[in-house]
């Protein structure tokens, strides 16, 4: 997400902050405990701060985001599905392929052949 986009979410500046955090770090592995102790929260209090702001849980944001970015990619750059994989913070792209195709309803390299610019 944008800046902008992050800002229409929420006014909430804690989260806001996370959000950001996430953003930038979406390659590496992210849990709910490092990204609360950057904001610090307790994890339990971010948790529920996270959910009850966002209006989806911290596991669900996350898995969201890196399949927006797998899209993006997928559909503006030449790189492999191992490397968008591997950039969306997914390092294993079998799993990033059925995780993909669950949310999407098609497999990553459909996706790229349906939607190339």
């Amino acid at each position: 997400r944008s800046r902008q986009e992050i800002s229409n979410v929420t006014t909430d500046t804690i989260i806001k902050d996370s959000l950001v955090y996430i953003s930038k770090h979406i390659s590496e592995n992210l849990s709910l405990q490092h990204v609360a102790q950057h904001v610090a929260l307790n994890p339990s209090y971010f948790s529920r701060k996270f959910k009850a702001v966002v209006g989806t849980n911290f596991r669900e944001y996350i898995i969201f985001l890196r399949i927006s970015k797998a899209e993006q990619l997928l559909t503006s750059s030449k790189l492999s599905v191992s490397e968008i994989s591997y950039i969306c913070g997914f390092h294993d792209s079998n799993y990033f392929s059925v995780v993909f195709k669950k949310i999407v309803g098609i497999s990553p390299v459909k996706f790229r052949k349906q939607n190339k610019i």
